[in-house]
């Protein structure tokens, strides 16, 4: 296939808000500028893109982890907290659900990138959820990380995490440079 797929991960009201879920955070929202006029370019030059989404039916479905430290309920099916922000998400466009850290366990996202050489990977959190779809896909594809794009909790998590998406994913890029490397 000519064009990468874009996969923009947990772009979601409860990853960014601050609230009684505690898995959201302000300092996340850097990245929201960068997805936007990556998502502006990918809609442009015909790419396809995959939003891969958390939901949860209940607490018993947040992975063990964060069940056994007491991790409140996010992301709960058909919550505000769920939601997409707004102007992400364009009419037609794939959405992909999970329940796990990586797109792609227990999720069709394969089946959505199968057939493409490439991959740009976006959203949140690039110290969790980013990491694990990145070397999923790094298996069968190439893949960029756009580092506007991206973001974590804390700086120090964000830097270790493109650090390491660099050595062993993909390739880290930058918007304003790299975009005609992508394809």
């Amino acid at each position: 296939m000519p064009f990468p797929v874009l996969i923009v991960i947990d772009v979601q009201k409860d990853f960014f808000l601050v609230g009684a879920s505690r898995v959201g955070s302000y300092e996340k929202a850097f990245c929201i500028p960068g997805i936007q006029k990556l998502l502006a370019h990918a809609r442009g030059q015909g790419w396809k893109i995959v939003h891969v989404v958390t939901e949860h039916d209940g607490p018993e479905t947040l992975p063990r982890f964060l069940r056994k430290k007491g991790t409140e309920l996010y992301c709960h099916r058909g919550s505000d907290g769920a939601r997409l922000l707004d102007g992400v998400y364009v009419h037609g466009e794939r959405v992909v659900r999970k329940q796990h850290f990586s797109g792609y366990r227990d999720t069709d996202l394969a089946a959505e990138v199968a057939g493409h050489d490439s991959v740009v990977v976006a959203g949140v959190s690039a110290d969790c959820c980013v990491t694990l779809t990145a070397f999923e896909a790094s298996v069968d594809a190439d893949v960029f990380i756009p580092f506007q794009a991206v973001s974590a909790s804390t700086r120090q998590l964000y830097e270790a995490s493109l650090v390491n998406l660099g050595k062993s994913a993909g390739k880290i890029v930058d918007l304003n440079e790299d975009r005609k490397s992508v394809v």
